[in-house]
């Protein structure tokens, strides 16, 4: 924010004024994706200690293994989510959608990061290796940088807007962008659950699959 937004500011970009608003939510969601993209080095260690074993022969169902560790995803994202914007409020990023707005976006992340979850679950589950997990830092991080991350989309071009627009991360930026900057906007909020859903639905479903394998596997 600090580099880039006098760089902005002389632009005279529509929509750049408060440059540190726009910075604030590329934030929030680089750090939901990295905290999500370790999600499986857990699991791994429970694979590799043979507590993920042990957990298999007690009652709890073979989904309940993957729900649990999403629901715990998704509370530290929340969590984060609510401190980062909080300092960014306070710092003067600010939030024109107020209360609700705030409560927006925690549901953007938390969705988001249970979502992305799924693909360091599957890789973990499927491979049992830390060093596999660690993929998944190298697919999410790029995606943010892939999408409207340092101004409006209007501004990219070429092959980056092409990337930008199937990119699911653009989405999640420009709906917790708007509620920081403009305000309350429904259409622009649900474009982000949407890309939070379809994203979910492939890796969640990969991940369950995933753990039917190693499941098979140990019996």
């Amino acid at each position: 924010s600090a580099g880039i937004g006098p760089l902005a500011g002389r632009v005279g970009v529509a929509g750049l004024g408060n440059y540190h608003g726009v910075v604030l939510a590329t934030i929030l969601f680089l750090a939901t994706t990295n905290g999500s993209s370790a999600a499986g080095f857990s699991v791994v260690r429970d694979i590799d200690s043979g507590y993920f074993d042990k957990l298999m022969l007690t009652r709890a169902t073979a989904p309940a293994l993957i729900v649990g560790r999403l629901c715990a995803d998704g509370i530290r994202a929340a969590a984060a989510t609510s401190v980062i914007l909080l300092v960014g409020v306070f710092t003067g990023a600010g939030l024109a959608a107020g209360p609700a707005g705030f409560v927006a976006i925690i549901a953007l992340t938390t969705g988001w990061a249970i979502a992305w979850s799924g693909v360091a679950l599957t890789i973990a589950l499927r491979t049992g290796s830390l060093d596999a997990v660690q993929l998944a830092f190298f697919v999410g991080f790029p995606m943010v940088f892939l999408s409207p991350a340092f101004g409006p989309r209007n501004l990219l071009g070429g092959w980056m807007s092409t990337l930008s627009s199937w990119n699911p991360v653009t989405y999640l930026i420009e709906g917790a962008r708007h509620l920081i900057l403009v305000g309350w906007d429904t259409e622009i909020w649900l474009r982000g659950v949407l890309a939070i859903l379809l994203v979910g639905a492939v890796t969640l479903t990969l991940a369950s699959r995933a753990l039917a394998g190693r499941v098979s596997t140990s019996r």
